[in-house]
């Protein structure tokens, strides 16, 4: 293997140059000539720093380097533990392994990583379509919205002041994402580790959204103008296509697998949940009273989930009862309203 300690200053022009901000920190894995001025200054400095050590080192043992070339030095494998290639897998689940959509409630995609070796860099682009319905995302979500950090992932890559969740959602099928991250220093890079949750991300589907058996499919995404789409890069600097789902990616810049897909359901409704979200709360107070005074949309699936009291009729009489449970300790709705 060999470790190439790149020198990028120009003594003539003293520019640095894209391809040798790509050379230098390896990163030909994403975009360097559209970083901002920000980032680049941070690269500039390291690299400033960097040459000031080399320097130093060099000039102390066998003088300054003419024009400060390529110093590249050999190491044998045989003395080193080094792996030539890592191996790692990403994995997806919906709703705590339910591996469901449910129309009308607020559904969790999970990612969770397995990587044997610690990791200073990832790119991992999606593609998630349906042919029935669109995607409502929730933008807050998240300690990085839209996406919330879990286990070893917690507090990661400090090169780019955490992890980097770019986002194409419109609403409109198909959507796009990529998650990416980098460590500078390599105790910010994701530490090694069996499958485990790493990253969340939320979203809803409208109510009236039919069921549908492979109603959504997640695939890798080719994301216009990047790359690379789909790589874990090791403490060595040796990047590599993780396996998606168990399935081996062949080029991380244009991977091709076959996509992920899960069921879109009906939940099963809940009594006393009439407006269909999952829990019964003060929401659902105050969409009942909407119903009945003001001519708004009724109880669903059915009017029936909004007797709670079980006398065989949705009025006022189930408000107060409904306003008793949440915050008097009142009896639960009927289960059995709708029987």
């Amino acid at each position: 293997m060999i470790l190439k300690y790149v020198i990028l200053f120009d003594s003539c022009s003293k520019n640095f140059i894209n391809d040798d901000i790509h050379s230098f920190f390896n990163l030909n894995n994403w975009e360097v000539s559209n970083m901002n001025e920000k980032k680049r200054n941070f690269y500039i400095k390291a690299v400033v720093i960097v040459i000031s050590g080399i320097f130093l080192v060099t000039s102390n043992a066998s003088g300054i380097v003419n024009n400060m070339q390529i110093l590249n030095k050999e190491i044998n494998k045989d003395d080193v533990n080094i792996k030539q290639t890592g191996i790692g897998d990403v994995s997806l689940s919906l709703n705590s392994g339910d591996n469901v959509a449910y129309l009308a409630r607020s559904n969790t995609l999970e990612i969770s990583i397995a990587n044997d070796e610690i990791l200073e860099a990832m790119v991992m682009s999606y593609k998630i379509s349906s042919p029935v319905t669109q995607f409502i995302w929730d933008m807050e979500y998240g300690n990085i919205p839209p996406v919330n950090e879990h286990g070893r992932a917690i507090g990661r890559w400090d090169l780019t002041q955490g992890l980097n969740p770019e986002t194409d959602f419109d609403s409109i099928s198909p959507e796009y994402f990529k998650i990416w991250g980098a460590a500078f220093w390599i105790e910010y890079g994701l530490p090694s580790g069996p499958h485990e949750l790493c990253y969340t991300i939320k979203f809803n589907i409208p109510f009236e959204t039919p069921e549908t058996e492979n109603g959504i499919c997640i695939e890798l995404y080719n994301w216009p103008q990047a790359y690379p789409d789909w790589m874990f890069n090791d403490e060595y600097s040796s990047s590599y296509a993780p396996t998606f789902c168990g399935q081996v990616v062949e080029d991380q810049n244009n991977p091709v697998v076959e996509p992920v897909c899960f069921d879109i359901v009906a939940p099963e409704p809940i009594s006393g949940d009439v407006n269909y979200d999952g829990q019964v709360d003060i929401d659902d107070v105050v969409y009942f009273i909407s119903y009945i005074f003001s001519y708004g949309p009724s109880p669903y699936p059915e009017t029936c989930y909004g007797d709670v009291n079980a006398d065989g009729q949705a009025d006022i009489d189930d408000v107060v009862y409904l306003i008793a449970y949440i915050y008097s300790g009142g009896p639960a709705p009927d289960p059995l309203c709708c029987d």
